[in-house]
């Protein structure tokens, strides 16, 4: 089994995972660059404690024969060692072959950084003889996310406030753009949830103007303002046990209790 790490994927080097750190000692280790913990913490952007703690972790929890040699100050293998291997079942094979297609779709959107992380995390623990032949599993898979619909810059900004209001539960000022109407308006809204569906992401929120929940498009949001004001979730307007069965189900058709936040 092969798993094609350059098939497509660039691993972003600033990753600062323990994982990562524990690979980057490793390999200078193997390679009889006796580093130390100084020179570690410095090419690594983190501190000598946390350093020593990554030493102590490969030494004792992995049991590499690590020592250090005052001679060379660094670390050192006293026998040749390699960091364990990851097994992959097929559909382990067939999930990381999804998650490759995922992350190569969804460049340039919200969902870029954590799926790149993750898929990074995991391509790291394998060891560089271990791969996926990609190309059997392209030819009885197929994977399709849309493109994002608007203009990626501004969606990344919109995505990153509303996040913002909806933790802090902080009601917002939108200029709204409806597009059966050729109609821009002002709307106060208190935002509860964000969904992504077909290249688009939505806005589930509290329309003070319509006096119920609706749902919004971020990429037709002209403007926001984070106000100051917070809110609580309205009683019967949108609620937990509704919350499920709208994650379950696609954007069309709503639950009969969420009908009405599709209207615009």
């Amino acid at each position: 089994m092969v798993i094609k790490k350059e098939a497509g994927i660039t691993l972003p080097l600033s990753h600062r995972s323990r994982l990562y750190r524990v690979l980057v000692i490793h390999n200078q280790v193997k390679a009889g660059k006796y580093p130390n913990t100084p020179k570690l913490a410095s090419s690594l952007e983190v501190n000598t404690r946390t350093i020593q703690r990554d030493v102590e972790f490969l030494r004792d929890m992995l049991r590499a024969p690590l020592e250090y040699s005052r001679v060379k100050n660094g670390y050192y293998y006293t026998s040749p060692f390699e960091m364990p291997h990851l097994n992959l079942t097929e559909g382990e094979q067939v999930a990381l072959f999804l998650g490759q297609k995922l992350l190569l779709q969804c460049a340039g959107t919200p969902l870029e950084e954590p799926i790149r992380n993750a898929f990074t995390k995991i391509c790291l623990c394998l060891p560089q003889g271990v791969s996926v032949d990609m190309d059997s599993l392209e030819q009885v898979v197929s994977f399709d996310v849309q493109p994002l619909r608007g203009d990626e810059q501004k969606l990344a900004g919109t995505y990153h406030f509303l996040t913002r209001a909806i933790e802090n539960r902080r009601s917002l000022h939108i200029h709204y753009y409806t597009v059966s109407r050729d109609e821009l308006t002002l709307r106060k809204v208190d935002p509860y949830h964000l969904r992504y569906f077909q290249g688009a992401w939505y806005l589930i929120a509290y329309c003070h103007f319509c006096q119920e929940v609706r749902t919004f498009a971020l990429d037709r949001i002209r403007r926001l303002e984070v106000l100051e004001e917070t809110f609580q979730v309205r009683e019967g307007a949108w609620t937990e046990p509704e919350l499920v069965p709208y994650l379950k189900t696609t954007l069309y058709p709503f639950s009969p209790a969420l009908k009405r936040a599709h209207r615009r």
